[in-house]
């Protein structure tokens, strides 16, 4: 359903209610199948007035895999905060705020934005160790500066 809406367009029901992980995860899987240039995605991302298709769109964006895309979703976390609080409440609600799952879900690179999520966490909780581990894992600029960020104790959000 949601992969025919992209290709048509249509973002009415992207736009009703958060998708899950999983949800998130098929829906990039069948469009890198087909092939589709995510140009929707990333327009819904920035600019619909609704923060559900927003976080959806960042939510299927984030996992494709791709370092240009990866870096505008982590832009978007950083700078929207109606979409950084709705991606948080997701990632918390699967993965908990224990720092142990936090450490684990960080060096997740199939998700950027949980990676986000959690380096953001992470870096309140002054989890130094596990932001090191996983700086030294990633490939993503912004997330590069996302470790250092936390490392340092400033405010990831702007």
């Amino acid at each position: 359903m949601f992969v025919n809406d992209i290709l048509d367009g249509d973002s009415r029901n992207l736009s009703q209610s958060q998708t899950t992980h999983q949800t998130d995860l098929h829906v990039k899987d069948l469009l890198v199948r087909s092939h589709t240039q995510p140009d929707r995605l990333v327009n819904w991302m920035y600019a619909d007035s609704s923060p559900i298709l927003r976080v959806n769109s960042a939510g299927i964006l984030a996992k494709v895999g791709d370092t240009g895309l990866s870096d505008q979703v982590v832009r978007q976390l950083r700078t929207d905060p109606t979409m950084r609080e709705r991606y948080l409440v997701a990632v918390i609600r699967r993965v908990t705020t224990a720092s142990e799952r936090l450490a684990v879900e960080v060096r997740n690179q199939r998700d950027v934005g949980a990676r986000w999520c959690c380096a953001f966490l992470l870096g309140q909780m002054g989890e130094q160790a596990a932001l090191d581990d996983a700086l030294m894992l990633e490939e993503c600029p912004e997330m590069r500066r996302t470790f250092g960020y936390a490392l340092s104790g400033r405010n990831m959000a702007c």
